[in-house]
This record gives C-alpha cells, sequence and structure tokens, in this order.
C-alpha cells in the first residue's frame, strides 16, 4: 500500500501490516515513522534510505522483544565472577 500527496510532504507506505509515515524536512531530509510503534522513526538523505532505516531498527526491535519472551538474555557479560 503506498499513498503519495501530490502537493503534501506526507506519505506513507506499508510495512508488513504496520504503515510507515514520511515526512520531508525542509533540509530535505526524509524522516520515516511507525506511528503504531512510539519510538520507531529514522532519517535518512532519500526516501529509500529512511524506510530501510526504519525497517532495521523495526527489526531489532522486534528481535529483542522475541529474545525476552524466550528468555533470552540481549546483553552480554563481560566477564563471569564466582563469588
Amino acid at each position: 500500500m503506498e499513498n503519495m500527496a501530490k502537493n503534501g510532504k506526507q506519505h506513507k507506505v506499508s510495512l508488513s501490516s504496520l504503515v510507515v509515515e514520511f515526512n520531508r524536512e525542509e533540509d530535505g531530509c526524509w524522516i520515516a515513522e511507525i506511528p503504531k510503534l512510539p519510538g520507531v522513526m529514522a532519517c535518512g538523505v532519500t526516501k529509500q534510505e529512511a524506510l530501510r532505516h526504519v525497517y532495521a531498527i523495526h527489526s531489532k526491535r522486534k528481535s529483542i522483544a522475541l529474545s525476552v519472551v524466550r528468555g533470552v538474555s540481549c546483553a552480554r557479560p563481560t566477564h563471569s565472577r564466582i563469588l
């Protein structure tokens, strides 16, 4: 699904079942945001670059969430110590 306004600066693209909204800043930078996932946003020089970046953030967020559900620690200890 893609919805592009001819005169506006806001665009929408579907990412799986999520909607990605695009805004173009005055300096020409593209901002991609997934409104249903607070904080998941990225910027890029091109719209495609912003989409790649927001997709990478979404994928990492999903991977972390699955790790938490499975009980896998995301952080690796720098060393082990037995007390």
